[in-house]
C-alpha cells in the first residue's frame, strides 16, 4: 500500500493514476451550449445598460450630497474639486 493518500485515493477510482484517466468524448456540444437560448441575448444586454445607467445615477447623486466630504477625502472629483457645478444647497 502506498504512503500517499493520493496514490490510495488514485487505486480506488479504478487503479489509474488521476493525470491519465480517459474521458469518453462525443461530436456533440456540451448539454449547456445546447441549452443557451441566444433570444434572450438582447434582453440581456437592455439589462446590462439598465445596470450601468443605474450605477451612473446613484454615483451622481452621491457626489451631489456628499460635496462636503468629497472635498476632503476625495478632492480629485469633478464636484468636489469645482469643475462641475452642484446644486445649489438651501
Amino acid at each position: 500500500m502506498p504512503l500517499c493518500r493520493a496514490g490510495v485515493l488514485d487505486r480506488r477510482a479504478g487503479g489509474v493514476p488521476a493525470g491519465r484517466r480517459r474521458v469518453a468524448h462525443t461530436g456533440d456540444p456540451p448539454a449547456a451550449a445546447q441549452a443557451l437560448d441566444w433570444g434572450l441575448l438582447p434582453r440581456a444586454l437592455l439589462g446590462v445598460l439598465a445596470l450601468l445607467c443605474g450605477n451612473g445615477f446613484i454615483v451622481g447623486i452621491n457626489q451631489v450630497y456628499d460635496v462636503d466630504i468629497d472635498t476632503v477625502n476625495k478632492p480629485f472629483l469633478p464636484i468636489a474639486a469645482g469643475a462641475a457645478p452642484a446644486l445649489p444647497t438651501g
